[in-house]
């Protein structure tokens, strides 16, 4: 399905929701079963590779109707990774927020929020794009459950 409309703050969206999805380099950015997440699906994204350059690439997008404003709207992601060391890029509307590095959850089906806040600036009403981009890959992928977005 597609992102809800962010009215709540919070505002959540679903791993498993986004609107596009670009693969990358020898990967397939796919849904993803896992019993422990929230309502059992997420999206795997970066290569199921010990290569560095695999996966290099993956990208998932979320157009979100924002129907209030998020004033210094701040990011969190709720992920599983087996292996450390994937390197992510949070873009908002296409321009580069900040990236964090995925650390070992225990497994691709272990969740957790991480702990890096991404700051996203000011949003204004109306549809914003969120993406996520894999710029360095070889811990065999993560598993995105979901993501946060808070604001004043």
């Amino acid at each position: 399905g597609n992102p809800p409309a962010a009215i709540a703050n919070p505002y959540q969206c679903e791993g498993e929701f986004y609107s596009s999805k670009v693969n990358g380099k020898y990967s397939t950015v796919a849904y993803d079963y896992k019993p422990s997440a929230y309502n059992k699906n997420t999206v795997h994204i970066g290569s199921h590779s010990s290569n560095p350059y695999y996966g290099v690439g993956d990208m998932v997008l979320y157009t979100i109707n924002f129907t209030r404003s998020y004033n210094a709207a701040q990011l969190q992601v709720r992920y599983a990774d087996a292996v450390a060391g994937n390197i992510i890029a949070v873009y908002l509307d296409y321009t580069l927020r900040g990236t964090f590095t995925t650390q070992n959850t225990g497994s691709l089906n272990s969740f957790a929020w991480h702990p890096t806040i991404i700051s996203l600036g000011n949003i204004g009403p109306g549809t914003h794009v969120v993406s996520f981009l894999v710029s360095k890959g070889g811990s065999y992928g993560m598993n995105l459950d979901a993501f946060k977005i808070t604001g004043q």
